[in-house]
């Protein structure tokens, strides 16, 4: 995030809510002249840019409004920043959120307006987070779309808030760790650049055609109701990073055959390394 390279891009949206009712219905009823940030409590710090290092200093200097929660109207000024975006890009939205939405239904119609352009990626924070709106409207498969952490509070440890953030880039950037440059440039997993090789964007995901340069497929996060990826690779207990195997004999693979899978790129392992095929001086 310090660096301005690449063709990646953010923006940045500062949300809580209205201190009246004037106000909430002079900010949901698109009265001419409102105030955004100061009377619906919503401040866009930055719009698209790739400038990393000067969006998170921006950040740093942003305070936590501690007011009431218009989510609705933050969701739409997010599904407009899109608009801004590069041609051909596959946008994703993080919403962070720890207090219920002033209108539940509102925001309901607002997620699913977004969501009807952009992934959107939910982190539900503390006991007072819209759980139940959350699940509700949120894009399958859900647990790819939902965070939960228990409060701010835990995030103060650096090993709980780096772990957010690799679950976050997990769910953003399902193919962490590929090889393929990006072209078109419509796909967004731009991790890794090899001039030799390419992806596409299909479907919400993107779609590697590259050789096949893991030493075993990546681990799914949804293999028969199993997430391996976020829940089973650098865990405790459970497996460690590189290649991992689920036997046969284990009473969690209904399959009959052993699972093999890649943990490189998932729940903060290391992307796994390409190794450029040998080519033996004797071929061509």
């Amino acid at each position: 995030m310090n660096g301005a390279a690449g063709n990646a891009m953010a923006s940045l949206e500062l949300f809580s809510g209205p201190t009246s009712w004037e106000d909430y219905e002079a900010c949901t009823l698109g009265a001419d002249g409102v105030d955004l940030e100061g009377q619906c409590g919503i401040k866009q710090i930055s719009h698209l840019t790739s400038d990393f290092g000067e969006l998170k200093r921006k950040l740093h200097q942003t305070a936590f409004p501690r007011r009431s929660t218009l989510t609705s109207v933050a969701l739409g000024i997010a599904e407009q920043e899109i608009k801004y975006g590069r041609a051909g890009a596959a946008p994703v939205v993080v919403v962070v959120t720890d207090g219920e939405p002033i209108s539940v239904m509102q925001t309901v119609d607002a997620a699913h307006k977004l969501q009807s352009v952009a992934k959107v990626i939910w982190v539900a924070i503390g006991g007072e987070a819209p759980v139940e709106m959350i699940e509700h409207v949120a894009q399958l498969p859900k647990h790819e779309h939902i965070i939960h952490v228990g409060s701010f509070y835990e995030l103060r440890e650096a090993e709980a808030f780096n772990t957010l953030i690799n679950e976050v880039v997990t769910k953003v950037c399902p193919q962490a760790g590929s090889p393929c440059v990006l072209e078109p440039t419509s796909c967004e997993c731009s991790l890794h650049k090899d001039a030799g090789f390419c992806s596409t964007y299909e479907a919400g995901a993107c779609s590697e055609l590259c050789p096949n340069w893991r030493p075993a497929p990546q681990c799914s996060t949804d293999w028969n109701g199993l997430n391996f990826c976020n829940d089973w690779c650098n865990t405790p207990n459970m497996w460690g990073c590189g290649v991992a195997t689920l036997s046969s004999r284990d009473d969690r693979n209904p399959s009959g055959n052993d699972y093999k899978c890649d943990c490189g790129g998932c729940n903060g392992c290391p992307a796994t390394p390409y190794v450029p095929p040998q080519v033996s001086p004797f071929d061509g």
